[in-house]
C-alpha cells in the first residue's frame, strides 16, 4: 500500500525523496521506529520554509509533517491506539498529524472495526456543527460519501443500492511541481539597523506600531524573498509596499475575527543581491476594519540554494 502511494508522487519531488527514505529505513529498522525517526530527523528536519518555524526547533513542512503521519500507519501496524501515539510522538504538528493518521487507518479498517474507546462519544456531538463551518459530523460525513460516489461513477465504475464498485488503476504520478522559496536565512527584527522608521512608530513590545496614513519603513536585505511579519488584527489597516524604487502590491493588516496570521506581505523568485522595501502607511483600511494598525515584528529573509 505504501508503495503504491509513493508511485502517485513524482519521484524527484522532495517529499517523494523523504517517504523513499522511511520505506527503505523503516524495512531496515522494523521494530525500531526511534532510530529511523532520528534518522529523518537529521537529513530532513532542516530549512523549513514556514516563516513562522524559520531558523528554530519548529517546523511545519508539509513533506516532514506527512512523513510523521506514514510513521504512525507503518509502525502502528494497524492498532489505532499505537498509530495516534507514534505520530504524536514523532512532534511538530503533533494535532493535525495523528489526526490524519488515524483518518487513513479508520478508512482502511471500516467503521466497526474502529476501537469502541475512540468513537463513543462521536453520538452525543455527530449533530453538532464543528466551529466556523456549516457542517456536523453527520453531515460532513454525508457530503464525503456523495462526492466520493460521483467520482467513482465518473470514472468508470459502477454504483447502485446493493454494491460500489471501484475500476481498478495503476498509480500515475503527476508533473512535477515543485515550489523553492530559498533558504530561511535570517530574521531581521524590527529595531535591527538593516530598519529605518520615519514618521509617529509606536514601540510596543518588540514591534513597531503606525496607526496613522503617511508612516514609512525601509528595510534593506540580500536574498531571493523576504517576508515581512507582524501582527494582524481586526483593527488592521493597510500600507503600499515598494520593492527597489516600484510600488508592487499593498500590505493588508485585517483578519477577520477567530482566525491568526502573522504575514503582513511576501515576495519570492527575486533575483539574488541586494533589495529596498519600503511600507507607507495609508488612510485606507477594510471596511471591516475598526482602525488603520500596522505593526510590524520582524522580517525573514531567504537565500539562493
Amino acid at each position: 500500500m505504501a508503495e503504491a502511494g509513493l508511485a502517485c508522487i513524482p519521484p524527484r519531488s522532495e517529499f517523494a525523496k523523504l517517504i523513499r527514505d522511511l520505506l527503505d529505513w523503516s524495512a531496515q529498522y522494523p521494530d525500531d521506529w526511534r532510530k529511523v525517526w532520528q534518522m529523518i530527523e537529521d537529513k530532513w528536519d532542516k530549512d523549513d520554509p514556514c516563516p513562522d518555524g524559520t531558523l528554530a526547533p519548529f517546523n511545519i513542512d508539509a513533506k516532514l509533517n506527512g512523513a510523521y503521519l506514514a510513521f504512525g500507519l507503518l509502525y502502528g501496524k494497524g492498532d489505532f491506539a499505537k498509530t495516534i501515539e507514534i505520530a504524536t510522538r514523532c512532534g511538530q504538528d503533533s494535532d493535525c498529524n495523528p489526526s490524519s493518521a488515524a483518518g487513513v487507518l479508520g478508512v482502511m479498517l471500516g467503521y466497526e472495526r474502529i476501537p469502541a474507546e475512540f468513537k463513543s462519544g462521536i453520538p452525543k456531538l455527530a449533530d453538532t456543527k464543528f466551529a466556523f463551518t456549516d457542517y456536523s459530523f453527520n453531515t460532513i460525513c454525508d457530503s464525503t460519501m456523495k462526492r466520493a460516489l460521483e467520482l467513482i461513477a465518473k470514472h468508470g465504475g459502477r454504483v447502485t443500492d446493493a454494491e460500489i464498485v471501484v475500476p481498478k488503476q495503476s498509480p500515475k504520478a503527476p508533473k512535477l511541481e515543485q515550489w523553492d522559496p530559498g533558504i530561511p536565512d535570517k530574521k531581521v527584527p524590527a529595531n535591527d539597523p538593516a530598519w529605518t522608521w520615519n514618521g509617529r512608530w509606536a514601540d510596543d513590545k518588540d514591534t513597531l506600531v503606525s496607526k496613522t496614513a503617511g508612516d514609512e519603513t525601509t528595510f534593506r536585505f540580500r536574498g531571493v524573498a523576504v517576508v515581512i511579519m507582524g501582527r494582524l488584527s481586526q483593527s488592521g489597516g493597510r500600507a503600499d509596499v515598494y520593492l527597489d524604487g516600484k510600488k508592487v502590491g499593498v500590505a493588508d493588516a485585517y483578519i477577520v475575527p477567530n482566525t491568526n496570521d502573522d504575514s503582513l506581505w511576501h515576495t519570492y523568485g527575486l533575483k539574488d543581491g541586494e533589495h529596498t522595501l519600503r511600507l507607507v502607511t495609508t488612510a485606507s483600511a477594510d471596511s471591516r476594519s475598526t482602525g488603520h494598525d500596522l505593526v510590524v515584528e520582524r522580517a525573514v529573509v531567504y537565500r539562493a540554494r
